[in-house]
């Protein structure tokens, strides 16, 4: 506060003068005291506890036992609001631009005692709160980044960031950019808890090599050593190896042109028709009026030559826009009538250029996404909003 900076201050100058006489020692350490006691009947504020001291000359921070103990008040009161179900969306909406000075994050207490509430968005299985560990835009850190190996809060050996990898490719996240994003910046740490036998960070190696995300020869041939190391990677690695070679199959040139499911069918419906021989000529499929869902995704983009896809009336979501989006670039016309897509997954959108008819009649489309996506896609030509906000 104000008051405390002064008193340094004075006491600082008391140091300095310790030639003066005694009589005007005693006069400073009289004020001193009087300071110091018009100080101790108001508490601090919250920032004050996190700024650094102007007499502190690096980003180590250290609070008077006053000030710990607001700081610590504090972030009890976050840890027992993220004990709340009903709570803790708003609160990871609220923390989510991190709205902390960086005097905070270089607290080691403060980031310790903050994990928790952290942990407790990571095991939060809604979009809505876990998405929140992620930045509020590009270039910027979030909460995942902070604690991940390497990064300045992180106290520990990866466990945190491989319960945030886990929540976040489980939902929406498993895409080839968060997988491309991993490969960049956090490879390392990935390996390292594999070779430990994580099960998440097998799964994230495999989807790696998969997707081909790596490009370095040498990184794939490490990668497949690290799997090959551990009983669950050695299993994980030999299903991608099943998985790759029944693609080579469906990929084929052959098969039919044109392909129409029967109403109901399912998500494990698709993949065993697809599994049974050749696709590698499908341009069109209608999966209208079945039960599918956007974990048949995975299976779409194994379609190298779709150009028109149906998916009137299922329950294919925006998570599945997600992965369409990064996969099959080349598809032309898509049907998303009365499906439960929402602005969320409808601008991913944006990057499949060579849409040229796109139908999102009945579904939660607003004005500002529809606008969007008719600045970004230059061919599109027909499109049906009817029964949406932007109609």
């Amino acid at each position: 506060t104000h008051r405390e900076r002064e008193r340094v201050e004075r006491e600082r100058e008391r140091g300095e003068g310790s030639h003066s006489s005694s009589s005007n020692n005693s006069s400073k350490s009289n004020n001193s005291s009087s300071s110091s006691g018009n100080n101790s009947d108001s508490e601090p504020s919250l920032i004050d506890c996190l700024l650094v001291s102007p007499t502190c000359s690096t980003m180590v921070i250290e609070l008077s036992p006053q000030a710990e103990r607001v700081l610590g008040c504090y972030v009890e009161i976050l840890k027992m609001l993220s004990d709340y179900d009903d709570w803790r969306p708003a609160l990871a909406s609220l923390l989510q631009p991190i709205p902390f000075p960086k005097e905070a994050l270089a607290h080691v207490k403060f980031t310790k005692e903050l994990k928790y509430v952290i942990q407790r968005f990571a095991e939060d299985p809604r979009q809505e709160v876990h998405s929140c560990l992620l930045s509020v835009r590009a270039g910027k850190d979030g909460w995942f980044q902070l604690y991940s190996p390497g990064g300045v809060a992180c106290d520990d050996d990866g466990e945190l960031f491989a319960s945030m990898v886990h929540i976040l490719m489980g939902s929406c996240y498993k895409t080839k950019k968060f997988l491309l994003s991993l490969a960049e910046n956090k490879l390392g740490p990935c390996m390292l808890l594999a070779l430990r036998g994580n099960q998440t960070m097998v799964e994230i190696l495999c989807l790696m090599l998969e997707y081909n995300i790596i490009d370095n020869k040498d990184t794939q041939l490490q990668i497949i050593s690290t799997l090959e190391s551990t009983d669950v990677g050695k299993k994980m690695y030999e299903q991608l190896c099943d998985r790759q070679r029944e693609l080579k199959e469906l990929q084929r040139k052959g098969g039919p042109t044109r392909l129409t499911l029967p109403s109901k069918s399912t998500d494990a419906d698709l993949a065993r028709l697809l599994s049974s021989g050749s696709f590698g000529n499908l341009e069109n499929l209608s999966l209208a009026f079945t039960n599918v869902t956007s974990a048949c995704a995975e299976q779409l983009i194994k379609l190298p030559s779709l150009k028109q896809l149906n998916l009137w009336s299922t329950q294919f979501g925006d998570a599945g826009l997600r992965v369409l989006s990064e996969h099959l670039t080349s598809l032309q016309v898509l049907n998303l009538c009365e499906t439960p897509v929402t602005d969320s997954g409808l601008l991913a959108l944006s990057s499949m250029r060579s849409l040229c008819s796109l139908n999102m009649n009945s579904t939660k489309l607003s004005v500002d996404t529809y606008e969007d996506l008719k600045a970004k896609l230059p061919n599109l030509k027909e499109v049906d909003v009817r029964y949406t906000e932007a109609w």
